[in-house]
């Protein structure tokens, strides 16, 4: 609270204004980027609703669950699709 009513002592009023004018202008930035992040996201939830275990087909969620963890931390050339002559470059 002290610094408070030190700042408003010390300060010019142009100094205030100033203060002031870049707090708003910081939030109404923050404010638009919140905006974007919000509808870029409510995007990405619709885009990918589907994508659900609900709906898999021809798997079960556990089945699928345990292929998915299988296949965590596995990384060779064969799961990422190379070719012989690929992998010896």
């Amino acid at each position: 609270m002290a610094t408070i009513f030190s700042k408003l002592y010390n300060s010019t009023p142009k100094d205030l204004v100033d203060s002031i004018a870049n707090r708003i202008g910081s939030a109404r930035q923050n404010a638009g980027i919140q905006a974007s992040f919000d509808r870029v996201s409510a995007e990405l939830r619709e885009e990918f609703s589907y994508y659900q275990t609900p709906n898999l087909k021809n798997i079960s969620p556990g089945d699928f669950q345990n292929f998915i963890q299988s296949q965590l931390g596995m990384v060779n050339a064969d799961m990422e699709g190379y070719t012989a002559d690929e992998i010896e470059r």
